[in-house]
């Protein structure tokens, strides 16, 4: 038998979409089990259990870097992020996201930069201390590709270099979020086809 995946409360508040409140109502009611000797809000509880009490699925891609991403490891939390990313669920992949950033982890900052130019990141969310940003959203995400390009992230450095170009200077002085978003994606997939090995 598969061991049970036992998850810190963020992570079941992040992947359950539940929150903290009602995860102790149901920790309490016995639905969601709890880890032997944890207590308080280092309470750490069944995986399966959360789901179940949320009504919630996760995609099987991300199944394989839950532990890790869980126990804090940045590369772990951007693949979860990126799993979540590609089924459309921008919410939750922000999550992981920031969390993975936080680290200086390059291609995390390089999708939240992303998400950040195309306007599609929900807007200026408080930090952990509450804090929010009164950094213009272009030059946030534009800062944030910036960092991935210093980590030599390749697609960041020609997305920072589109961003400086006339046409990419033209489409965030025009507020054109959709159509930024679309070039930033075709020059990613350009990017990717370049770095993939030739087939021969």
């Amino acid at each position: 038998m598969e061991e049970e995946l036992l998850v810190t409360l963020n992570t079941a508040e992040a992947l359950g979409g539940i929150s903290r409140r009602t995860l102790w109502r149901r920790i309490g009611d016995g639905s969601v089990r709890t880890a032997p000797n944890s207590a308080g809000n280092q309470t750490r509880v069944v995986l399966a259990d959360v789901l179940k009490a949320a009504g919630a699925a996760l995609p099987m891609a991300c199944h394989p870097w839950l532990k890790a991403a869980d126990a804090g490891e940045a590369d772990a939390q951007c693949e979860v992020a990126l799993t979540f990313l590609e089924g459309g669920d921008v919410k939750r992949a922000l999550y992981w996201l920031r969390k993975a950033a936080d680290q200086s982890c390059a291609e995390a900052l390089y999708w939240r930069g992303r998400l950040r130019l195309g306007g599609q990141d929900g807007g200026k969310t408080p930090d952990e201390e509450g804090m929010i940003s009164d950094v213009p959203a272009d030059r946030e995400g534009e800062l944030w590709i910036w960092q991935a390009s210093l980590k030599k992230h390749v697609a960041a450095a020609a997305a920072l270099d589109f961003l400086r170009s006339n046409e990419g200077a033209r489409l965030l002085a025009e507020d054109d979020r959709a159509a930024l978003d679309a070039a930033l994606e075709a020059l990613d997939r350009e990017v990717t086809m370049k770095a993939l090995p030739a087939v021969g």
